[in-house]
């Protein structure tokens, strides 16, 4: 069978949709929240306690506050493995609280 010049493949088609209905933001939280324990480690998920993108912003609440104060500095660090994680640069900044 040819492919039509206005053919598309799913891929496309559900990349279309994710855009169409503004879900991007909403399955990027899904996905840095998912792999959250894995890319930061047991210890570091074990003090999480919430995780939320509200415009460009990762928001990332720590219940220990030496942690809190370790994970400042490292919000560059963390701000680009999630955007390499959700395959964007999605996220303009880390917020730890």
């Amino acid at each position: 069978m040819m492919r039509q010049k206005n053919d598309i493949t799913i891929g496309m088609a559900l990349d279309n949709m994710i855009s169409d209905l503004k879900l991007k933001p909403k399955l990027n939280e899904a996905r840095i929240q998912q792999r959250w324990p894995e890319l930061m480690g047991g210890p570091i998920a074990k003090y999480t306690t919430n995780i939320y993108i509200k415009g460009r912003k990762l928001y990332i609440q720590i219940s220990s506050s030496t942690l809190k104060q370790e994970l400042m500095y490292s919000r560059e660090k963390i701000k680009v493995m999630m955007n390499t994680e959700i395959g964007d640069e999605a996220l303009d900044e880390v917020v730890i609280f």
